[in-house]
């Protein structure tokens, strides 16, 4: 009964690890342009399916839509992509 216990901790740890990840990877394009707000402020990489929402700018996106729902909802990954490509302050 204990070794069923610890598989089945192990399986959900390894499912609660990749969870988060996946969601972020399918949430927004990981090796697309940086996404700045109109304050100035940068959000994260480029979410998919928000043209709407994008203004093009030579190596940047500005985000115009006042909702900025989906880079609070993945908020610390998306602070480790600004981190990883280097916009974000160190």
């Amino acid at each position: 009964m204990h070794k069923k216990s610890l598989l089945l901790a192990a399986i959900v740890g390894a499912f609660a690890m990749l969870y988060l990840p996946a969601r972020f990877v399918l949430a927004f394009e990981i090796f697309g342009k940086p996404v700045k707000s109109m304050t100035y402020q940068w959000l994260g990489p480029t979410p998919r399916d928000a043209e709407g929402c994008i203004v093009g700018l030579r190596e940047i996106n500005a985000w115009e839509c006042e909702d900025q729902s989906v880079f609070e909802r993945h908020a610390y990954g998306c602070e480790l992509w600004l981190r990883f490509f280097g916009y974000a302050d160190r």
